[in-house]
Formats: C-alpha cells, sequence, structure tokens
C-alpha cells in the first residue's frame, strides 16, 4: 500500500536539502542525461538509480527528525521508495524534454 503522504515529506525534504542535491540528485541527473544523449535511457534503470536518491533522503530524514532507533526502510516503505524514484525519473524526462539545447 503506498502512502501518499509519506512520498509527499520526503519528496519535499530531498528537494529542499542543499546536500542531497548537490552530492546525490544532480550527479544522478547529469548521468542520465549522458545516457540520454548516447541514446541509452531506459526509464526502469534510471528508476534505480534514482532510488539511491530516495533511500540517502531516507536515511538523513531519519536522522534529522527522528527518534534514535527509528529505522529509515520501516518509516518509508520500499513500494513508496519505488514511486517516488519513479517520480524523480519522470521529472528528468520533464526538465530534459524542456530544455533548450536539445
Amino acid at each position: 500500500m503506498i502512502d501518499p503522504i509519506a512520498i509527499q515529506e520526503l519528496n519535499l525534504f530531498i528537494d529542499h536539502d542543499s546536500h542531497l542535491y548537490q552530492r546525490v540528485k544532480k550527479p544522478i541527473f547529469d548521468n542520465l542525461q549522458k545516457h540520454v544523449n548516447k541514446g541509452r535511457f531506459c526509464k526502469e534503470r534510471a528508476t534505480v538509480s534514482t532510488m539511491r536518491l530516495v533511500e540517502e533522503g531516507a536515511k538523513k530524514y531519519v536522522k534529522d527528525y527522528c527518534s534514535a532507533g527509528a529505522k529509515w526502510y520501516q518509516m518509508f516503505h520500499m513500494n513508496d521508495r519505488k514511486e517516488l524514484a519513479a517520480l524523480y525519473v519522470d521529472e528528468f524526462v520533464t526538465e530534459y524534454m524542456q530544455s533548450p539545447s536539445n
């Protein structure tokens, strides 16, 4: 069962954290853009790449806002993380298609 509130909360946290943007999201999106330019872009494989961003975000969220002993993988279940990873791939596709450099 997907929890849209948990997905939205984690999405907002990731999007507003400069460390996650600079160290994780930007390099992943740059790499995906290289795959598009070479004609090797695959949405399913891109979702695997964006899962790293989602998992790093979930770990940081739990570390920053939850009590000791809380588990990131219990707070944000696998289905929620997969859904958010797919949303990030959709975000990438939308931004890339609107980019004037293409």
